[in-house]
């Protein structure tokens, strides 16, 4: 598993790869927008897991709650 700082070289490198492209391209303050296009892909990754982490969390209580339930039938 990767570390924290190792995360946060590679997204540093990732928004330096794309900050060259985009200046290549002509782009005016090219770091700028490839910081927030690298960092807006990075954070609708994020809010899907966190979406898909609340409906593990639901899942498991509603069978906990259907467990205990069961358990004092």
């Amino acid at each position: 598993m990767a570390t924290s700082k190792d995360q946060g070289k590679a997204l540093t490198q990732r928004i330096n790869d794309a900050a060259r492209e985009a200046a290549k391209s002509g782009v005016k303050e090219a770091y700028g927008v490839a910081g927030v296009g690298v960092l807006t892909g990075c954070l609708v990754k994020a809010l899907d897991r966190i979406d898909r982490l609340e409906g593990d969390i639901k899942l498991l209580t509603d069978l906990l709650a259907d467990m205990e339930k069961n358990s004092n039938d």
